[in-house]
């Protein structure tokens, strides 16, 4: 199935951005999660850095479970091999910044 993340608030836990480049400033964020067709409303734990002149990364992981969205986990022969219903999902996002034509 496919799955898509779509950023709906984010939140600094701490005042500023971390002081050396090299270090992770964490945020708090909310965002919609489809699944198979299926939303829910998600809160990540985001860890971000600076990786450049005006470029940015953004890591996170999730912990969902298949049944959530409707999905039964796979089993093959006749049940004697058994997937997981969770699955952990990483996140990592490299952003840069650019200035928009106008």
């Amino acid at each position: 199935p496919t799955i898509s993340i779509r950023l709906e608030e984010v939140q600094w836990k701490a005042n500023q951005w971390p002081d050396e480049p090299q270090n992770y400033g964490s945020l708090a964020a909310k965002a919609t999660l489809s699944v198979a067709g299926v939303s829910r409303l998600v809160k990540l734990n985001v860890n971000a850095r600076e990786t450049g002149k005006d470029t940015y990364r953004f890591v996170s992981e999730l912990a969902i479970k298949m049944t959530d969205f409707g999905i039964d986990p796979p089993t093959a022969l006749m049940g004697l091999i058994k997937v997981d219903d969770k699955i952990l999902i990483h996140l990592d996002l490299a952003v840069r910044i650019e200035e928009a034509a106008f």
